[in-house]
Parts: C-alpha cells; structure tokens; sequence
C-alpha cells in the first residue's frame, strides 16, 4: 500500500487529513461493493467519489483492497480492556468498537468503568451492557429463589443507574449461576427499566441444547412483553439430537419480526465455544456459590447424584462421552490444557470410563474450576 505526504505550497492547507483512493468501497448498508476515494478530514469523513480532487496530508493508494466501516464486536468479554489499551487484536481484524458486559457478567459500577474509558487513550470505541447475573449476585447472592420486592426493587435501581450512566442495555446468561436461578418474570421487570432508557436485551439463553427451541421463545416473550429489541447471543444448536433444527429456530425469529419485535442474532464463524467447566454441574448443585457447592459434593451421596445426572445430561444430548469438552485453561495443573476431559481422566485416574470423567469434573471443579 502505497503512501504520499503533502507536498503543497508554502501557507496553504490541504483540503483534508487522509485520502483513501481505488478502493472498493462497502459501505455497510447492504449495499454492493463499489470503487471510490475517500476523505478524510478532523477525523471525519469529508467526501466520498471518484477520482476527488484535492490535496491531503496522507495519501493511501487501496487499489484492490477493501474499504469498510470498523466493525462492531456486539459480543465481548473486555472488562480488562484498560490493560491492554492498543486492543491489537480487535484492530487488526478491522473491529473499532466492542460491547463487553455480556453473558450476565458485567462491571456494575458503569459510570467509574466509563470514566475510565473517558480517561483512556484507546484505540477502539466501548460500549457496556448491565448484567443481570451481576446485579443479581449484588443483592441476592447466590440464592436460588425468586426475589422479594424489596430485592427487586434494589436490583431494578441498580440497573436504571447503570442506564443512566451510560449503559447500552442489559444481558443475561441464563446458564450460569445466579442467572439461572431467575424466572422469565424477574428478567421481564429489569427488562422494562431498560426499555425506559431506550436500551437493548442481549441473552445468552437458558438452553442451547435439548431445550434450545423454547429458550429461543422465552427470549421473544421478554422482548415482547418488556417492549425492547433482542439480541440473542451466540445463537447455536449444541445437542446434536437437534442438529437440522436452524429451521425451526429461524422461523421462530422471523415470526417475532414479522410480529414487529426487532430480534437478532449474531452467531460464532467456528464449531466450537467457550464458556466454564461449572456449567456442566446441574444448577441445584451450584446454589450458594461456590464454598456451599464444594461443601455439597463432599458427602458421598449427593456427589454420587451429581455424577448420575452428568451422565443422563451427556446421553440425553446424544453424547456417549466428554471428549467434546477440552480445557482451555486449567490453573491447577496446567498440563491438562489443550486436553479433553477423556483424556484428563486416563492421565488423572488411570481410567477414562464415564464414572472416571464425571469424578474428574467434579474434582477439577472442586480445584477452582477451569476454563473450557
């Protein structure tokens, strides 16, 4: 990629900052792709055409390259953004803005989290989203049970501050606990404060496996009922007993939108996802957090129950073993990384029979969990 710097003449400015010339131009309105120059000028563009007259400070010759808006990243884990403020992984796959806060996971403090954004010299744009996971745990813990009023009241202030301070809207991981504790109807009242400030709903669904259909349809009830555009996050089908299902989920998208609720989806560009190992465990296990969760599989019949159910979950999606979960990251012992729970189980135990695997994740678990 050739580059010119401004060469004019003595007291004169040049009419822009950057020009951009023979690119083929897609301009992200759906639009097809066309060959233009662009300008640039204050950091905004000045005039977009063919063969633009005018001198600028930088010239970039795109001949037979791409020119697109920076893309937005509407799924992001980046509350750590500050220590990492050239964000050269996103810059260099052409993302400029993030949305982190997803999954029911997010800063809950977002005025501090925005002022030091403000402070920041990064080189991506961030927005954030209000978690319910996180609001939740705030006021109630890790209570499996629905909230009183006047919980709901302080997780409902929670989230209008947020929005007032700048939040996009709110997400849930509805897989995780304490988010998987929560009705449809606790979600629907945050929902409505959000809708308030004009705000979005982002979900990582209660289900993307056997159950995957009806919580696609609990996500369109809380938009419906709560009056708000959903995202739905990640969207996927992980049993393979529902492989060939898309049709079905995409119809029930486009129903919703044909009924006038504004839905999206945004989807992997990979078969594979990450997510912890603690969201293999049912949810009654996980009820108190992780001190009371240890505490409960130490006595012999409940951690027998347990692995009873990690068996039925596994045959019930079709599986026969936990090869399909590899670890990312396992702080215990890091030579587990890279390695499928079969695998752990025969380094670990000596034998990888299911009873092995599901004493592996328990233990694992037991050990401060890992990322997989």
């Amino acid at each position: 990629m050739a580059s010119a710097g401004f060469d004019g003449a003595w007291g004169r400015s040049p009419d822009y900052d950057l020009l951009i010339k023979n690119a083929r131009v897609v301009d992200g309105a759906g639009n097809p792709w066309f060959r233009a120059d662009v300008a640039v000028k204050d950091g905004r563009i000045a005039r977009i055409g063919r063969e633009l007259a005018g001198a600028a400070r930088q010239v970039v010759n795109a001949e037979g390259l791409i020119l697109a808006p920076g893309f937005i990243d509407v799924h992001g884990h980046t509350e750590d953004i500050f220590s990492y403020p050239d964000a050269e992984n996103f810059i260099r796959m052409g993302v400029t803005t993030l949305v982190t806060g997803n999954c029911g996971a997010s800063v809950i403090d977002v005025g501090e989290f925005l002022g030091r954004y403000r402070e920041t010299p990064l080189t991506v744009n961030l927005a954030t989203l209000i978690a319910h996971g996180s609001v939740r745990a705030r006021v109630m813990q890790y209570a499996a049970r629905a909230p009183n009023d006047a919980e709901l009241a302080e997780m409902k202030r929670l989230v209008a501050k947020a929005m007032e301070d700048g939040a996009v809207g709110l997400s849930t991981g509805l897989i995780y606990a304490p988010g998987s504790f929560a009705k449809t109807d606790e979600i629907v009242a945050l929902a409505k404060v959000v809708a308030s400030f004009g705000g979005v709903y982002a979900t990582h669904m209660r289900d993307e496996g056997n159950r995957v259909l009806e919580a696609i349809e609990e996500a369109i009830a809380i938009g419906e009922q709560a009056g708000l555009p959903v995202e739905i996050s990640h969207l996927k089908v992980a049993s393979p007993r529902l492989w060939g299902a898309s049709d079905r989920m995409l119809g029930l998208i486009r129903a919703a939108r044909a009924r006038g609720l504004e839905v999206t989806v945004d989807q992997y560009a990979y078969t594979a996802s990450s997510t912890s190992l603690e969201t293999m465990l049912p949810n009654w296990t996980l009820e108190g957090g992780r001190p009371e969760a240890v505490k409960r599989l130490a006595d012999p019949a409940t951690r027998q129950k347990v692995k009873d159910e990690l068996i039925a979950s596994l045959k019930s999606k079709g599986r026969s073993d936990f090869s399909y979960a590899v670890v990312a990251f396992y702080g215990a012992n890091l030579n587990y990384n890279g390695k499928h729970l079969v695998e752990i189980a025969r380094l670990a135990q000596g034998k990888d029979d299911l009873d092995a695997q599901t004493e592996q994740i328990l233990t694992m678990y037991e050990q401060g969990g890992a990322g997989m």
